[in-house]
């Protein structure tokens, strides 16, 4: 009730001109509370057609920027420009009308979900709207519904999944067919299979429209066009997702942040290529053509020995040598102390079978290896590269 009044504004435009969908933002102000400023001289040029990425940690200025866009808030100072015309200067409908969201919390009310597609456009024909489920991937869970699209979802939208929400929202949005589109992607709440779905619909509704996206996992915006950096509601960096990485700077450190310490596991039938991949990563190999990238550096511009150092690998096929235990374990860092090699064992379980012979750490393996067991064999090796300490 405290919120100040939105200033008056003209009537609608009778025949508004068709939107390019060029927008520009020129040393843009702007604060919920004036002593605490929020997005102080940001400028920025998003061109036709173009996919723009914001990326930044919670309160950078993500979701304000986009609220600015709409004209849920006016600018302190500067101007927003859209195919060259400053957003103040449109009505507010007539603006919002020219875009179309995609939010986190997705919206639906108690209908068919027929009903709910043609809210995006109220005068879409049938085939228009199965055109929009379709190219959307709506239409793969509405075929297994006994009623279809004439399926009525609840007022609380809680008789359909996550993930079939959002795909209908989409669908809602590429009905509308906006000349500009804003994303708040998350996906985090639904199944693997569905996210790729997801991130398909959201990819056929980008195409050929200017789109802003809010970007949680930094994964589905590679591709984007521009990724803005903010910080503190300023943009830090720009630029798209090669040059970020190769600047080292506040992308890099979110992209590895996001990135580190995942497991990635490859599968398939004998001869499918796996342990190619796994050689082609430590350059046993070198590609045909593309390139893989460690830190967004090419992996072939690093010396081998360089890069293999970074890897530690534990084998189907154990490897130790004629020595005690703890000369087998010291391989993984010959300059490991006692006390390193000790905390290791422990991590790694080998320790227990270690208490239990006569001569501790400082068995002999023979030179067949046949001495221990399979297993055994098998702990020492992962406490090897344990001790190694890789990053990969």
């Amino acid at each position: 009730l405290d919120a100040a009044e939105q200033s008056v504004e003209q009537a609608d435009t009778a025949d508004p001109p068709p939107v390019k969908g060029r927008v520009e933002f020129r040393d843009v102000h702007f604060s919920y509370n004036p002593a605490q400023p929020l997005i102080e001289g940001l400028s920025v040029v998003a061109e036709p057609g173009q996919t723009i990425a914001i990326v930044g940690p919670t309160g950078a200025g993500k979701t304000t920027l986009v609220n600015l866009i709409m004209r849920f808030y006016d600018l302190d100072s500067g101007s927003i420009t859209l195919d060259g015309r400053d957003i103040s200067s449109f009505p507010r409908r007539e603006l919002r009308s020219k875009i179309g969201m995609v939010l986190q919390d997705t919206w639906l009310f108690g209908g068919t979900i027929m009903d709910n597609l043609r809210y995006g456009n109220p005068h879409a024909t049938d085939e228009q709207v199965h055109e929009a489920a379709r190219v959307t991937y709506v239409d793969r869970f509405v075929h297994s519904l006994p009623l279809g699209y004439d399926t009525v979802i609840n007022d609380e939208g809680d008789n359909i999944s996550a993930g079939e929400k959002q795909l209908i929202t989409i669908a809602r949005a590429f009905l509308a067919d906006p000349s500009i589109l804003i994303l708040d992607e998350a996906t985090s709440s639904v199944d693997t299979r569905t996210e790729v779905l997801i991130q398909e619909a959201m990819n056929a509704l980008r195409s050929n429209r200017t789109s802003f996206v809010i970007a949680h996992r930094l994964s589905t915006i590679r591709g984007a066009d521009v990724i803005l950096v903010m910080e503190d509601g300023r943009i830090c960096e720009q630029g798209d997702h090669d040059e970020l990485l190769a600047e080292r700077g506040a992308y890099f450190r979110l992209y590895n942040a996001q990135f580190s310490g995942q497991t990635i596991a490859i599968v398939g039938p004998t001869g499918a290529g796996k342990t190619t991949l796994v050689n082609l990563l430590m350059r046993f190999y070198d590609l045909d053509g593309g390139t893989i990238r460690l830190d967004g550096r090419d992996i072939a511009s690093f010396p081998r020995e360089e890069l293999r150092s970074e890897f530690g690998m534990v084998l189907q096929d154990t490897w130790l040598f004629g020595g005690t235990i703890r000369d087998n374990l010291a391989y993984g860092n010959p300059d490991a102390t006692e006390d390193q090699i000790l905390e290791a064992a422990r991590v790694t379980y080998v320790d227990r079978f270690v208490h239990h012979l006569p001569d501790g750490y400082d068995t002999l393996i023979n030179e067949e290896g046949d001495n221990i067991s399979a297993g055994e064999r098998q702990l020492m090796t992962i406490a090897r590269a344990f001790l190694a300490d890789p990053a990969i």
